[in-house]
């Protein structure tokens, strides 16, 4: 999970594991803190420990971590070594991250124990910590952090075998070189600790004493003040038969999250608050991401977005698939995924009313670059097609064998470059690219995918070079209903077939990516193992995506249907969780969880489609 000042800067918190199957990797708690601009570890973790000799260590602990619509996160160790911790040795924990302010603070409870909040430092390079003026400070470069604290008991440094043994030596000072460091607080049952970090000594106090300007307590409620307000401005459906209390609290959650997922500093927006997913951004999430925040007022976030993409590097010749959420650098992840090109450009005509007559430079530069890379693929392909390429569900090889495959023309990338194409058409007339060029090559693509991807019944999954079909039903080819793409009289039998074959527990409920998909189950690159209970798991942002294909036919019962479903399957009145839920709702995919835009991102959208407050073509 994570949470942000909504200035560039994060926060996240983890569990001890990326899944069930696996040992803990890490310690619970935050994991990360950065400078706007750079990808910074200050700390490996800050984790807290029961001081009672039969609860001191830390790996063996089990949360219940949730987020509530004021962007807290709140944590209770409740299990140890597997086992029920009683009642009065828990320990509840919450952190706020105010917005517009550069310092988060940490608040523990416990029922009548001290509790013992530990900074571990894992680097390879030198760590010093040390105390000045009642505050502790700590410096891994490029970063110092520095703490003050209310109700603090006593500290302690040292390596983390000696900490965690309540090392007892009040040290000044303790320096390591390529070795681990811990710092050890122990405070009251209810103690607070403010953290700042920045680039020297002199912003992270500074940013501490901004903190002790009133009483740590007090920035809990300056914080749900401000989330409130925030709330208060959304574009939100009001309470209906349709749009219930439990509905408006899934929609406020997910949409502090799409908040806290957008880096407005880089333009960037993260896929999945979970650190075993590299804290990327993939191209395609991001802007349905941005493109659900833009749907609930933030307008700004989509042009930032775009704005970032037409000057980050390309892999030759579109976007690489995925970039660093922190800095924007490229990450080579599984590549070309070409989808992503035909968004960019229907999400540039999107936001024309934003920009007026001042659409940035860069923006015409690679919207022309990327309609014209287009307009040469399908003009010179033997089909009439778009780009070969990865799928959206990334199979560069088979999923069970982990042999390579081959690129593929896959009727989801068809369908988003003849969008793009058709944005490109209305950019042409607009800023005089020569409008023929454009529209020529979205008659040959679109004709091109209902002649070559019809299979009888439905569209298919994807087309080989040599014109084989995969003719098994993939949920992602319902955008090309929703977004208009196919014959107007194969749609609904399209969707009938799709709906039939991937809808997993009966009408109106959760919709699987393709037929007989492992992932998530036996599949070779299922990266936790066997986390759901079959092949074909549903996954929400299939479930969204054929909604918004039922709902563009008139299908607005089922829709809702469908909408429910997904907030059925999220966490603890209403948080978002993974990318992929088990068939049975009794368990979800942890590897990805949160799912940002799968999940809070497709909600908020289906929300405000089925209750009439926002149009996806």
């Amino acid at each position: 999970m994570s949470v942000s000042n909504w200035q560039g800067k994060f926060i996240g918190y983890s569990k001890n594991r990326n899944d069930l199957n696996h040992d803990p990797v890490r310690y619970h708690g935050l994991n990360f803190a950065n400078i706007p601009g750079m990808r910074t570890d200050p700390f490996s973790s800050i984790t807290v420990v029961n001081p009672a000799p039969e609860y001191s260590d830390p790996t063996k602990y089990d949360t219940t971590l949730v987020l509530d619509r004021h962007g807290a996160m709140s944590f209770t160790f409740d299990q140890y070594n597997g086992s029920p911790v009683p009642t009065l040795n828990q320990i509840v924990g919450d952190f706020v991250f105010p917005p517009q302010q550069d310092f988060f603070v940490y608040r523990t409870t416990s029922a009548h124990q001290d509790v013992r909040v530990i900074i571990m430092i894992d680097q390879d390079h030198t760590a010093y910590a040390w105390e000045n003026g009642g505050l502790l400070c700590l410096k891994t470069n490029p970063t110092v952090t520095c703490m003050a604290t209310q109700s603090m008991v006593s500290f302690d440094m040292g390596t983390p075998a000696n900490v965690l043994k309540q090392y007892s030596a009040k040290n000044k000072g303790y320096s390591c070189n390529g070795k681990k460091l811990a710092i050890a607080i122990t405070l009251a049952p209810s103690g607070l600790i403010a953290f700042g970090v920045g680039n020297n000594q002199g912003n992270a106090e500074r940013y501490v004493s901004d903190a002790g300007a009133v009483a740590l307590q007090n920035w809990f409620d300056i914080n749900n003040m401000q989330y409130d307000k925030y709330l208060s401005t959304i574009k939100t459906p009001p309470l209906s038969a349709t749009f219930t209390e439990d509905d408006l609290d899934m929609y406020q959650i997910s949409a502090i999250m799409l908040k806290n997922a957008q880096n407005p500093k880089v333009g960037t927006f993260v896929a999945s608050f979970s650190p075993s997913y590299g804290y990327k951004a993939w191209v395609r999430d991001q802007l349905y991401g941005q493109l659900a925040l833009f749907a609930i007022g933030e307008e700004e976030a989509l042009a930032q977005g775009i704005e970032f993409l037409a000057q980050a590097q390309l892999l030759n010749p579109a976007f690489y698939t995925t970039y660093d959420w922190f800095t924007g650098r490229p990450v080579n992840f599984v590549e070309p995924q070409f989808d992503s090109a035909g968004q960019y450009l229907n999400f540039v005509e999107r936001l024309l009313p934003y920009y007026k007559d001042n659409v940035p430079l860069l923006v015409l530069d690679r919207s022309m670059y990327l309609a014209n890379f287009l307009v040469q693929t399908v003009n010179s392909d033997k089909f009439g097609l778009g780009p070969r390429g990865v799928s959206i569900w990334e199979e560069n090889s088979d999923p069970m064998t982990g042999k390579p495959k081959d690129h593929m023309y896959y009727t989801y990338t068809q369908v988003m470059a003849a969008v793009g194409l058709r944005s490109a058409v209305t950019l042409a007339k607009k800023f005089g690219w020569g409008e023929s060029t454009y529209q020529n090559a979205y008659d040959r693509l679109r004709q091109g995918i209902n002649d070559n991807m019809w299979c009888g019944d439905h569209y298919c999954r994807y087309k080989t070079k040599e014109g084989a079909f995969d003719t098994r039903c993939d949920s992602s080819t319902a955008m090309g209903v929703a977004f208009d793409i196919f014959d107007s009289d194969r749609q609904r039998v399209h969707m009938k077939t799709l709906a039939q074959n991937l809808t997993r527990e009966g009408e109106g409920t959760g919709v699987a990516r393709y037929w007989d998909d492992p992932f998530f189950y036996d599949g070779k690159w299922s990266p936790g193992g066997i986390e759901t209970d079959g092949r074909s798991s549903p996954w929400p942002v299939t479930t969204a995506f054929t909604a918004f294909a039922e709902h563009k036919l008139g299908d607005k019962s089922l829709a809702l249907k469908r909408r429910d479903w997904i907030r059925s399957r999220a966490a603890f009145g209403g948080i978002p969780v993974g990318e992929c839920v088990c068939i049975k709702p009794d368990c979800f995919v942890w590897n990805s969880a949160p799912d940002v835009y799968e999940m809070a991102g497709v909600y908020v959208l289906l929300s405000l489609i089925t209750e009439g407050m926002f149009e996806l073509n």
